[in-house]
């Protein structure tokens, strides 16, 4: 039996493989459109989530920073404040000295005049 297929048959038969060949391409596209979206959706997540970080990240180090100064200046303080413990030291010790010798010479004066010299 003799295949009799005419142009417009073989037309036909070739439209409907490029009609349904073009149904899994599209529907290929959809899931794949799908999937980037739900990807797109999961990078914006990230993004906000990396964004409220850097805010984050931003205020510590502004509080490290401003830290990093108070600790500049108590420092300096402190080496103040041990700089005047210093000199008041050698001040009192000065000045107790003076003390002790002007008492010693007191009482090497009571002595003699108490006659236990």
């Amino acid at each position: 039996m003799p295949n009799n297929i005419t142009l417009d048959d073989l037309a036909g038969m070739i439209k409907e493989g490029f009609d349904e060949i073009n149904g899994r391409m599209d529907s290929r596209f959809e899931s794949v459109d799908k999937r980037f979206d739900k990807i797109e959706g999961r990078l914006d997540n990230i993004e906000g989530r990396l964004d409220k970080v850097e805010g984050r990240l931003d205020k510590v180090e502004f509080g490290l920073a401003r830290l990093e100064t108070k600790v500049g200046e108590m420092d300096n303080r402190l080496e103040k404040l041990e700089k005047s413990h210093e000199e008041l030291k050698d001040i009192v010790h000065s000045v107790y000295k003076i003390e002790i010798i002007d008492l010693k010479k007191r009482v090497e004066i009571l002595e003699k005049h108490l006659g236990l010299a």
